[in-house]
């Protein structure tokens, strides 16, 4: 029996990879019925179809049960993390501090925020022309979606974290406290992929 943990977890990666178009292609191209595909996966009819149309995401084991079907194996492996990379372990923690700040002085950092943003503008480089773009966006928009940024360790999120205006406004026992986090951060990290 799995767990809801399980299931959620699975549900969480199968959202990112498009299951339902991987078994329909896989039956289609096979010239395969769902009733066949029924017969030799032992999973319902029913359930198929919701697996192909995407209104269901299958566990794991079922994924499995049908690629088995094609002679396929579902591999699954850890994807390198460039949460170890320094530069982005310190951008991490730039802006947990930055967070911190926000709760005692949000208006101080909105507004160090849009400072720091028209000297980068000054410099008139188009490479960061969507970057300067997106931060007036969130600097301007809801302080929610700021939040989550500045909380993130999405590796998306991360590169815009790295063209962050608030990284200059760390005092000097702040950044202090950047390099001393971010080392322990990465000997934990290194001390997980050796084990």
């Amino acid at each position: 029996m799995e767990s809801a943990a399980h299931r959620h977890c699975a549900g969480d990666i199968f959202t990112r990879i498009d299951t339902s178009e991987i078994i329909r292609s896989l039956r289609v191209d096979h010239g395969m019925t769902q009733g066949e595909l029924e017969r030799l996966s032992g999973i319902p009819q029913s359930v198929l179809s919701m697996y192909e149309s995407g209104k269901r995401i299958p566990t794991v084991e079922n994924l499995d049960r049908v690629l088995m079907v094609f002679q396929r194996a579902l591999r699954v492996g850890q994807r390198p993390s460039r949460q170890s990379d320094r530069s982005v372990t310190k951008t991490i923690e730039i802006h947990r501090i930055v967070l911190r700040k926000m709760l005692h002085e949000y208006d101080g950092v909105i507004e160090h925020g849009r400072k720091r943003l028209e000297q980068i503008r000054r410099r008139n480089d188009p490479h960061e022309q969507w970057y300067l773009d997106r931060w007036d966006e969130l600097l301007s928009g809801d302080p929610v979606d700021l939040v989550r940024l500045l909380s993130s360790t999405d590796e998306e999120d991360v590169e815009l974290l790295k063209m962050s205006p608030f990284s200059t406004m760390l005092s000097k026992s702040e950044q202090a406290e950047v390099i001393d986090r971010s080392r322990k951060r990465l000997r934990g990290t290194r001390r997980l992929a050796s084990a």
